[in-house]
């Protein structure tokens, strides 16, 4: 099955025609703790997105609450704090391991070597395939 998207980069402006858009995906690796400060600014200048729906995307080193720590580890918790401030009706979230350099890490070779992975790439078809249902 295929999924029709079209992906659309921070540095270009989606929203000239808000009324074209029934669904938006924001992701990207995870920065100490957080979505990288480019989707988080462009969020902050995106107007009030009504009766919009959003998935949110991300990779990360350590994986999305791999610390069983809930509030430390939800990495989404400020993406989707703003996207419910711009009016998104947020219909899902997926996240998977990736390959980590940032900081420190990059003098030990990284963290999560090979991520994503066949699986995770796997799983995350799953998920768009359910987004549509």
């Amino acid at each position: 099955m295929r999924i029709d998207i079209e992906p659309i980069g921070i540095i270009h402006s989606p929203f000239k025609r808000k009324e074209d858009i029934r669904t938006l995906g924001f992701g990207s690796g995870i920065y100490f703790g957080k979505h990288h400060e480019n989707l988080l600014n462009l969020i902050d200048k995106i107007p009030l997105m009504k009766n919009k729906k959003a998935f949110i995307l991300a990779t990360s080193g350590v994986g999305n609450g791999i610390l069983q720590l809930p509030y430390y580890c939800d990495f989404n918790r400020l993406l989707k704090k703003k996207l419910l401030e711009k009016g998104f009706d947020i219909i899902g979230k997926f996240s998977c391991r990736g390959y980590d350099t940032y900081g420190l890490l990059k003098y030990i070779g990284g963290i999560s070597k090979g991520r994503p992975n066949e699986k995770d790439l796997e799983n995350a078809r799953n998920f768009a395939k359910n987004l549509r249902r």
